[in-house]
Parts: C-alpha cells; structure tokens; sequence
C-alpha cells in the first residue's frame, strides 16, 4: 500500500489555524484596549469631584503619600471660600455652585499656566489643597498672592441679576522632616485655616502669620 500526503488539505489546515489565531489575537487586543479604557474612565471617575472637574479628596490623599516621599521642598496650599454658607442661603444652591465651579476655573487655569509641578483638588464643600513641589517660599507666596488678586476682582451674577463679590482665606504650610505623618500638613494647615477665619476674611496665613504683600519674609 502506497502512503500518500494530501498537501492541498495540510495547508489549507495550516491557513485555517493561522487564519484562527489572527482572529483570536485581534479579540483579545480589542478586549485588553476596551478593559484599559474602562479602567481608566473608572480611575477618572472615582479620582474627579464630579462638580468641578478638578481632583476629588480621594486623589489630594493619594498623591500626598506620593509628595510625602519626596526629598525636595514642597507645600500644602488650603484655600477656604469665606462665607459661603451665606451665599447659599442667600443666593441658592445653584449660585453656590456656579462660585465653587469659578474659583476654581480660575485656581486650575492659573497654576496650570505656570508648567510647574502642582496638583490642585476639591477638598470637600468649599474647601480646596494645592500641593506645590520644587518651588520656594517666595515663588508660592507670589502665586498666591496673585490668586487671591485674580478672585477679588471676580463678580459673580446669576439669573435675577444679583451679583455677589468673592473673597478667599488661604493658608501655606511647608513640609517638614518631622512630618513623619502623610497627613501631617494637612492637618496643620487646618489648625491655621482655624486661626485664621478667627482673625478674619480674605487673608493669606503662612505657617500660623497672616500675611501681606508689604510684610511677606521673601526668603
């Protein structure tokens, strides 16, 4: 008996499996970019105040572990909107909102024009941190200072015509090497917000000092 190799049968097996791990490998590349999308949407998400589109608290404590690691000066920046509650209960909900949406706007656009190393989130309610790395005492402060000027000057209007001026209380704390705590600037810029809404309205308060243009240490 006469053994006899189909060659026509063999390739076409041959194209049929390379024709099959094409289509398997094109599936799972579209399954692995289609997860990928999703996860970043979800990691967006999860990482965004849903209100102003900046960072949400969850993202400000995620990436203070990241700055607590850093060998190089950096600062904590909370800025309070002063009297918000007011607006609110005065002006509505939706006013409140539209100012927390422009201060805001104006605070990411501002430090986002400077290409420097600064990430900027919505604390909660009207509440905001700013980290600052690689800068110096004086190159915050003059930021800042610039910031509170830009705010001063915004009038807000809504649907009655009613305007309302908007003021910010701001304090700056510099890391420590005895910030062993990740959490440590933060709740020390708490402490001096506290002092400083004590003192008054529209103030920037440097390590526990309120402070002005004319008497800043630009060290």
């Amino acid at each position: 008996m006469m053994f006899t190799v189909d060659f026509r049968l063999t390739f076409g097996l041959f194209i049929s499996q390379v024709l099959s791990s094409i289509c398997y490998m094109t599936i799972f590349l579209l399954l692995d970019k289609l997860i990928r999308q999703q996860w970043q949407l979800l990691s967006r998400f999860t990482n965004t105040d849903f209100l102003t589109g900046i960072g949400n608290r969850r993202a400000f404590e995620t990436d203070l572990r990241i700055y607590h690691k850093k060998l190089g000066p950096w600062y904590l920046v909370m800025f309070d909107i002063d009297d918000f509650k007011k607006i609110n209960d005065q002006y509505g909900h939706a006013m409140g909102d539209a100012t927390l949406k422009m201060v805001s706007q104006i605070i990411n656009d501002h430090v986002h024009a400077l290409q420097m190393e600064a990430s900027f989130y919505r604390f909660g309610g009207e509440e905001f941190t700013l980290l600052f790395a690689n800068v110096n005492s004086k190159q915050v402060i003059k930021i800042i200072l610039d910031i509170q000027n830009i705010v001063n000057q915004l009038s807000i209007t809504n649907a009655n015509g009613e305007s309302i001026k908007v003021t910010l209380s701001i304090v700056v704390t510099q890391h420590d090497v005895d910030d062993t705590e990740e959490l440590a600037l933060y709740k020390r810029a708490d402490m001096y917000l506290y002092q400083a809404k004590k003192s008054g309205k529209n103030l920037i308060n440097y390590e526990g000092t309120n402070i002005s243009s004319k008497n800043v240490d630009w060290k």
